[in-house]
This record gives C-alpha cells, structure tokens and sequence, in this order.
C-alpha cells in the first residue's frame, strides 16, 4: 500500500494518522472508504505511463482517484448541498465511484496499518458495483467481469449515459471514425438509478422529476438539456472516470446526469 503523499499545497486534504476506524461514528453524511488506486504516479491500470500525469502535482483532476470501497456508512442522510434528498442505497463492501473534486479534497484517514481511508460526502458518490451471485431477471444493470457479477447501482438519482456520435455527413457520406463528433443534444442511456425523494428551490422543494410519468430506461436515446447554447463552447460533461484510469467497465466512458437535464426521450 503506498502512503498518502499528495502535495499540501496543491490537494486540500486534512490528514490524521493513528485513528481506530472501528470506533468511528460517522456525521455528517460522511462515507468511509478506502482508496484501493493510484493514479496520482501516472500509471495506468494497464501499467502504461500517462503523458499528463507523470508528476502527482500536474493535472490533478485527471489523476484524481475516482473509484473507492465503502467501509462504513452514516446512520442517516440529513439535507446536503447538491440540493435533494435522497435514501440510503449503499452497503459496506460496494465499489463506489466519486467525483474527482471530492476526491481531491475528503479528508484522509491513515490507520496504524497504514491504510489510507477518505470520509466521502454521500451527496459526491455517483454509482455503485456491488458484487452479487446472479443476474436477476430482465435487468439490464449489471457488469460482468472476469466470472464476477457486479449489479451497478446509481445513487443520489444520477443516470449514467455514453456519447452519441454522428453517423452521416451533412451531404450523406458515411464518416470514418476519426470524423465522427460528439452529438451536442443526445445522449445514450445506460444505467438508471432510483429517482430522488425530492428536490429544493429557492421556493420551497417539488417531487422527483419522475412523477412527470415518462419512464427513463437503459438504451434510449434522449435529448439532453445543453446549458450553453453556444456550438463554439466545447460540450461540458461530468465523465465518470479519466479514460487513461477507466475501472469502472472497462475502457467504456459515462457522463451522468439528473433527470433535470434531460429534455425528452426520443422514440424510434
């Protein structure tokens, strides 16, 4: 296990050393997790050195480790300010993959062994692999890896969602690979967590967008609500992982979202 050893002056962790993590209570909507990569050295998770990230110091957000076992869990989830409210969904022992802000930023805890654990913010976690026995029936949520089953499981109502690119040119010639762009407006649903309690506004706090009746499910297609209209502006997702250190399927890439982000469903 390598020690902590992220810069002071770039990170903002607040580290303590020593602490029995058995006799943690946690507050706070506080996670314990254990940080189980590295990517802070630049290698990959197929050993090969990443160009951006051959320095810890150098770009942070892309090295920052984003996935982490869930070791203990809060009693219960008080108001936080991702501005919902949401239940419970993890169990100790989960895979659960964080952004990489908070992950540049939880405290660190080093047990006697030096093991290094993070008190994750639940409201910062966006899904979950948890492994299981068996696939259940007509469920489309799960991974399968090297003969393990992991069901995946977005908390916090995050939907996970992969890029849609375009197919045909302007003038109807089919595009090689490297032509292909990024459809600004769409996107794939893959993964579909459990919607919300509810939300907060400024005035007051309404039902989870579900209760509009239109059922979100794995492999449609949707209309995504762009909030920079500009097609100047480079699109701005939230990927879950840095492709370089992807974990969570393989090489695939997410971006996830809120039910508030999606502007319809288009039916084929």
């Amino acid at each position: 296990m390598n020690e902590h050893k992220f810069s002071p002056d770039k990170e903002k962790h607040v580290t303590f050393h020593g602490i029995d993590i058995d006799k943690m209570k946690l507050i706070n909507n506080n996670v314990l997790c254990r940080r189980l990569t590295y990517n802070a050295g630049g290698v990959t998770n197929y050993g090969i050195i990443h160009p951006e990230g051959r320095h810890e110091n150098d770009k942070l957000s892309q090295n920052a480790d984003r996935m982490f076992e869930v070791c203990a869990l809060p009693e219960k989830i008080t108001y936080g300010t991702k501005g919902w409210m949401t239940d419970i969904e993890l169990q100790i022992g989960d895979l659960v993959w964080v952004e990489d802000s908070e992950s540049l930023n939880a405290p660190v805890i080093i047990d006697d062994n030096n093991q290094e654990y993070r008190l994750i913010r639940y409201f910062e976690i966006v899904v979950a692999k948890r492994l299981v026995d068996n696939i259940e029936k007509e469920s489309t949520n799960y991974i399968v890896e090297n003969s393990n089953i992991y069901r995946v499981i977005p908390i916090n109502g995050y939907i996970l969602c992969s890029d849609v690119y375009t197919e045909k040119s302007p003038g109807g010639r089919i595009l090689t690979i490297s032509e292909k762009t990024i459809e600004r407006f769409k996107a794939k649903v893959e993964y579909v967590g459990k919607p919300n309690k509810y939300y907060f506004y400024s005035k007051g706090r309404c039902p989870d967008l579900d209760n509009i009746k239109v059922d979100i499910k794995p492999n449609q297609i949707i209309a995504l609500e762009v909030k920079n209209k500009n097609p100047a502006v480079a699109i701005t997702r939230k990927y879950l992982e840095e492709k370089m250190f992807s974990t969570f399927n393989g090489r695939k890439m997410y971006f996830f979202i809120q039910r508030e982000d999606i502007n319809a469903v288009i039916v084929k």
